[in-house]
């Protein structure tokens, strides 16, 4: 019976209908907010976890294994040669800063979807990497779907001068 009432006043009358709309909108952007917050956590946990992994132990293959099907596509054997050189060049991982980013949307006005976009910053051995992560999810798994890096490599004095 009171819910009945409760039904006929918000239906009946245009400031009820108001109030349930105000109601329907506000859950609507906390559900919305929520699942953006729970996403976000999801993918910086999936970035750390893939990029600490690859850092420490480059792996070609491993690579390839977490990376989308449109970036294995893109990645031929000079441009596969060129990272391995890179990472080979700047030696072994000492310290992984983590990752920081944000969710984007890719697409047009139609058809779009979610990416995750983050930085990664690392020391090694012989210099540092920056690298810019893009994951998409294929399958119900996130993937790599862009891998952009700029590096520098440090001569190492201690080493050049064994040298001599």
């Amino acid at each position: 019976m009171r819910v009945a009432r409760l039904i006929r006043h918000l239906f009946g009358s245009w400031s009820g209908f108001l109030l349930l709309v105000l109601v329907v909108t506000a859950l609507s952007v906390s559900y919305g907010n929520y699942m953006q917050r729970s996403l976000r956590q999801e993918t910086q946990h999936v970035v750390d976890t893939l990029m600490l992994e690859l850092l420490a132990r480059w792996n070609q293959q491993f690579f390839l294994n977490h990376a989308s099907s449109n970036l294995q596509q893109q990645m031929r054997g000079s441009q596969l040669q060129k990272v391995n050189t890179v990472f080979y060049q700047l030696g072994e991982l000492a310290r992984y800063y983590g990752s920081s980013g944000h969710l984007v949307r890719m697409g047009s006005m139609w058809w779009w979807s979610l990416a995750a976009q983050y930085q990664v910053r690392a020391t090694f051995e012989h210099g540092e990497l920056l690298a810019t992560v893009i994951l998409v999810k294929e399958e119900d798994v996130w993937v790599i779907d862009r891998f952009y890096y700029e590096y520098a490599v440090v001569p190492n004095i201690q080493r050049a001068l064994q040298v001599i």
